[in-house]
């Protein structure tokens, strides 16, 4: 299962989830949301890249793996 860990990453980066929003280019929270809670298939390279010069962090930061599949 992969996870990405921007609730933890954003927070330590004293950044609201609109602020993430925002800065993604997200037209509404909503989008940032279903990254954060993880309800979504995947992730743009692009949005990957903003995190990562956003949070100060690399993509190996931000993902998280364990092995098992995601509960439906």
């Amino acid at each position: 299962m992969i996870n990405l860990r921007l609730a933890e990453l954003r927070e330590k980066a004293g950044k609201t989830q609109k602020e993430m929003a925002d800065l993604l280019g997200f037209k509404s929270i909503n989008g940032y949301q279903n990254l954060e809670y993880g309800n979504t298939k995947g992730i743009q390279f692009d949005h990957l890249d903003a995190l990562c010069n956003t949070l100060s962090c690399t993509p190996g930061d931000l993902i998280e793996y364990r092995r098992g599949r995601k509960k439906v």
